[in-house]
């Protein structure tokens, strides 16, 4: 793992990055440098996500998405990393992350009243 993050950081420059994989249903695993590449699943996507500088001030939200429709599970969309201060309350922490997917939500879901909770 240690040559892949390093040929990572040289092709994106990006300093900290988290690997982990992602499969149909969310996240699967992360990956530390001390892992050799083998552990990586030949099936399973592999992700390099920018991580921001994280302070005792802020919280650092990964999240994807997933759609539950009886038996079935589907993720959809893009991993997601955001920092937000602990001082968030669950409210705005909700509608920030709305505001963060809106490219995939359905025209008018911001402006209307989340009913569903997120946690």
């Amino acid at each position: 793992m240690v040559d892949l993050t390093s040929a990572l950081v040289a092709d994106t420059g990006i300093k900290e990055m988290l690997l982990l994989e992602i499969d149909g249903e969310g996240f699967h695993r992360t990956f530390t440098n001390a892992q050799p590449l083998s552990a990586v699943s030949k099936n399973e996507a592999l992700y390099a996500l920018e991580m921001p500088e994280s302070t005792t001030e802020s919280l650092v939200v990964l999240w994807v998405n997933v759609l539950v429709a009886e038996e079935t599970r589907v993720r959809f969309g893009s991993p997601y990393v955001s920092q937000f201060s602990r001082e968030t309350t669950y409210i705005d922490l909700q509608k920030l992350l709305l505001k963060e997917m809106a490219t995939i939500l359905r025209p008018g879901v911001l402006v209307s009243e989340q009913k569903v909770n997120l946690g």
